[in-house]
């Protein structure tokens, strides 16, 4: 083999290492982002249930406030009503939309870097075989 040949060999070696840690690198990252994902989908499902709780709540506080015998049950009831409207509002469905954005930002993750590890792949079976031509 001469000098020429043998630097080549080197060089695609070289490059095939590379390769095969970026493929090492993006896969490492598509199973850092669908373990997001599931720990954002039971984000999400606990959230509903708040919310199905709240919802739930917010019916029953408005029966009693039409049940109410006084002004000061009424307007503690109107207080618990708006507390738990408030807590849907303006915590569980932000936590929602927090948690829906991760999931969505993950799932691009994932093409993106399943876009890579399938180029990576073609680059390795291409340096391989070059390394076998020589």
């Amino acid at each position: 083999m001469d000098k020429d040949q043998s630097e080549r060999l080197a060089y695609l070696k070289e490059e095939l290492r590379k390769q095969k840690e970026k493929l090492g690198f993006h896969k490492k990252h598509i199973d850092a982002l669908e373990n997001s994902i599931k720990f954002q989908e039971k984000e999400i499902k606990y959230n509903e249930g708040w919310i199905k709780f709240h919802k739930d709540s917010v019916l029953k506080h408005k029966n009693q406030i039409r049940q109410a015998k006084n002004d000061s049950e009424r307007a503690d009831q109107i207080k618990k009503l708006a507390f738990h409207l408030e807590q849907i509002k303006n915590h569980h469905k932000a936590c929602l939309k927090y948690h829906n954005d991760e999931v969505s930002y993950a799932k691009k993750g994932i093409k993106f870097n399943s876009d890579a590890l399938s180029d990576c792949t073609k680059q390795i079976k291409f340096l391989e075989r070059k390394i076998a031509s020589l």
